[in-house]
């Protein structure tokens, strides 16, 4: 891959990134008001990740929606999620029996990377 492609690539995962953390905020506004300042904070706090920091830190991202909200509401809590995300991404979405947050996310993000 010469450098002119690389640095597209570069960009347009950057994008993903911004396009993720914007549908994650919009996600906790549409169940509370306060829901991203304190799942942020448990983040920062309890699992050392920045907000910025999620794209690349997915897993404890969820990890931290459980210690939170249990079982339950961080898989209704990550649906949510999943769905405005490929909304956004302008894909359709299906639900995939052996899947996990990490791996919807992972999915839109290669489908993301691989438009034109």
């Amino acid at each position: 891959m010469d450098i002119v492609h690389l640095k597209k690539a570069k960009a347009k995962n950057r994008k993903f990134n911004e396009i993720l953390l914007h549908v994650i905020d919009h996600s906790f506004m549409q169940i509370g008001k306060n829901m991203g300042r304190v799942v942020y904070y448990h983040l920062e706090k309890d699992f050392f990740v920045a907000k910025k920091g999620i794209p690349t830190n997915i897993e404890s991202f969820s990890d931290c929606l459980k210690s939170i909200f249990g079982e339950g509401a961080q898989v209704l809590i990550e649906m949510l999620i999943v769905e405005n995300l490929y909304v956004e991404i302008d894909e359709n979405f299906r639900e995939e029996e052996h899947y996990r947050f990490t791996d919807y996310v992972r999915d839109a993000r290669r489908k993301y990377l691989s438009k034109k």
